[in-house]
C-alpha cells in the first residue's frame, strides 16, 4: 500500500502507507500557503533525502521540491529540509506560511 493524498473541498486528506489511516489536514486561512515537509536518512549508508510541497488555502498544489543529500545524519537532513523550504518560500514570495 502506498501513501496517498486527496484534495476534498478545502481539505487535504492523507492516507498513510504504514498506519493505514486517513488524516484530515486542514487548510490555511485565505491568503496563506501551507507547507508539508519530510526528510529521511539511512543511518547505515548516511544517504538522506528531503522533500516538501506547498499548497494554497483551497488545497491546490503550488510548488514542491525533493532531493537527495549525501553523507548525512538525522539532524543534517532536518536542517536541510528547513533551509530548502524557507528558501523556496522566500524565492516564490510565500510570506504567509
Amino acid at each position: 500500500m502506498r501513501s496517498s493524498w486527496l484534495i476534498a473541498g478545502t481539505s487535504l486528506i492523507h492516507f498513510g502507507r504504514k498506519s493505514g489511516r486517513l488524516r484530515l489536514l486542514s487548510t490555511p486561512p485565505i491568503g496563506w500557503t501551507f507547507l508539508h515537509t519530510d526528510g529521511a536518512v539511512n543511518v547505515g549508508s548516511g544517504i538522506g533525502a528531503i522533500g516538501g510541497l506547498f499548497h494554497d488555502y483551497v488545497g491546490s498544489w503550488i510548488s514542491g521540491f525533493g532531493r537527495s543529500i549525501s553523507i548525512s545524519d538525522v539532524l543534517t537532513v532536518e536542517l536541510w529540509v528547513i533551509h530548502d523550504s524557507l528558501e523556496l518560500a522566500w524565492n516564490n514570495g510565500f510570506l504567509n506560511l
